[in-house]
């Protein structure tokens, strides 16, 4: 791992070398997994050449290597480092889109969810709750079922006390 790391930061904090051109190569043309992971990690806390997206090129790498928990991470970390709450929702909707197990997604939901309603898109909010509480239906042995069930009622009655429907949000 220590020398995908290598090859990384020569690709991208030099981007004119020899050596650099000859990582980056071995990076866009690799099948193995391992490398593209590493590169991908890497590539988070590296400095890039100037006009390119570290996210982007980690994206790109992460989705090659089949590792949907570290783009799911990079996606909610991108989320958390944003202070406008429509990026942050286009982020973890792309972390949704990543998820490939209920396991995933319940990393995803509660805070999607949350945040579609805090945004004012009550359908997307609606939507995403309803999926928590199936999901957690689904898997009755989830240790963090409980709370699940508590987010994805609190959306949902949320979303009823805005379009001022105080039975339906109190059931």
């Amino acid at each position: 791992m220590q020398g995908t790391l290598d090859a990384v930061t020569i690709a991208t904090r030099d981007s004119l070398s020899p050596e650099s051109q000859k990582a980056r190569q071995e990076i866009e043309t690799t099948v193995d997994t391992k490398i593209l992971a590493g590169a991908g990690e890497s590539m988070l806390r590296e400095p890039v050449r100037a006009g390119e997206d570290p996210l982007v090129l980690a994206e790109q790498w992460l989705k090659r290597a089949g590792t949907p928990d570290l783009l799911i991470t990079v996606y909610q970390r991108e989320s958390g480092a944003s202070l406008d709450p429509r990026a942050k929702v286009r982020y973890l909707n792309q972390a949704l889109q990543a998820a490939e197990t209920d396991v995933q997604r319940v990393r995803v939901l509660p805070d999607l969810a949350n945040l579609e309603f805090e945004t004012g898109d009550n359908t997307a909010a609606e939507r995403d709750a309803r999926r928590l509480l199936d999901i957690a239906s689904a898997n009755p042995k989830f240790g963090n079922r409980d709370d699940l069930i508590h987010v994805g009622h609190t959306v949902l009655g949320r979303v009823a006390l805005d379009r001022g429907e105080k039975t339906e949000a109190i059931s």
